[in-house]
């Protein structure tokens, strides 16, 4: 094998590898690295005449950086981007247990903000139903919310990053955040199912990919590196 025909072989194989990248992951860092390859495979294939490779990356630059582009607007969304503009559903802590479910049930929602008078002091959800009531074969016509609501909830704000709620609610193991404003009055929920899917594999490919106690904040760390440049 001549050593024209060898570089053509690694020219061909590192193509191919971009070219892979550039259709499997969702990983920002390996979207940038891709994008740069891009570069130096279209001066590498011009410069050596290897013009299946110049063309190759010629085609997939503008693709991967119009990929690029869109996951950087996925990373740079808010919790304000995603709500639909329906009103928060609310219950008291007086409340039955079946009183409040009847309330989940006719809004179809799977979980409510609890309040006294004005003040977010809870929130009741589907999964309290069933292990604090169902599981512990409590009668659901005589238990009161405030018996098994989960007591002052995190709660965001609508400019918080998507990124940051959804690091809130992967580490919290919970699928619902309330949203309030500046007066900490309750404007909306936000509901995990509200996350684009794909923000959400991003998200957890990233993570399993640092794999460390700190993987969030590594994540949103390197996010903001990479799209501090273009930020509002």
């Amino acid at each position: 094998m001549t050593t024209h025909s060898l570089v053509e072989v690694l020219g061909y194989a590192a193509s191919a590898a971009v070219l892979a990248t550039f259709c499997m992951s969702t990983m920002i860092p390996l979207r940038i690295l891709a994008l740069v390859s891009n570069v130096l495979f279209i001066a590498y294939g011009f410069v050596d005449h290897l013009y299946p490779v110049f063309v190759l990356h010629a085609i997939l630059f503008p693709v991967n950086a119009l990929r690029l582009v869109q996951f950087q607007r996925s990373v740079q969304s808010t919790v304000r981007n995603v709500l639909d503009g329906r009103a928060p559903i609310f219950i008291t802590e007086e409340m039955t247990i079946h009183e409040a479910s009847v309330v989940l049930c006719s809004h179809n929602i799977g979980a409510s903000c609890v309040l006294a008078g004005d003040r977010l002091v809870g929130i009741f959800t589907e999964r309290d139903i069933l292990w604090k009531v169902v599981a512990a074969g409590r009668d659901p016509g005589a238990m009161r919310v405030a018996e098994a609501m989960t007591p002052d909830p995190r709660t965001v704000s609508a400019e918080t990053s998507l990124v940051d709620a959804l690091s809130l609610m992967t580490d919290g193991h919970f699928r619902h955040l309330p949203v309030a404003d500046g007066g900490g009055r309750v404007i909306a929920m936000l509901s995990i199912r509200d996350i684009p899917s794909e923000h959400q594999i991003m998200y957890h490919q990233s993570k399993v990919a640092f794999d460390s106690p700190t993987a969030a904040t590594r994540i949103k760390s390197s996010f903001r590196y990479w799209f501090s440049w273009s930020s509002p």
